[in-house]
């Protein structure tokens, strides 16, 4: 099984998390180097939980890490720089009500 993903118009949801999720599962690669990023939010299930997400593959460098000591959101701007996110589940620690929201720039 994999994430639910509801993707509507700039933002990219991820919600029921259990398998890894590259970007390009939700938006065709056509050859543009990646998505261009606004913002990545982490909102956490309960305290505890671990959001890993790396640079287009599991060996990649960590472009967004979360250990949320409580249930509050974490955010990173990124200002429209392209990557290639690729989240990393064996990495993470999710509980039931998680949720990764990923705001595209508005141009590439």
């Amino acid at each position: 099984m994999a994430a639910t993903v509801n993707k509507v118009g700039r933002t990219i949801e991820l919600t029921v998390i259990d398998a890894d999720w590259v970007w390009s599962d939700s938006v065709p690669d056509k050859g543009i180097g990646g998505i261009p990023i606004a913002t990545i939010s982490f909102t956490p299930g309960a305290a505890n939980d671990v959001m890993i997400i790396k640079e287009a593959s599991a060996t990649g460098p960590s472009m967004f890490e979360a250990t949320c000591l409580t249930a509050e959101p974490r955010v990173l701007d990124y200002f429209g720089v392209k990557h290639k996110p690729f989240l990393d589940f064996s990495e993470c620690t999710l509980t039931a009500g998680h949720k990764v929201i990923i705001l595209l720039a508005e141009r590439a």
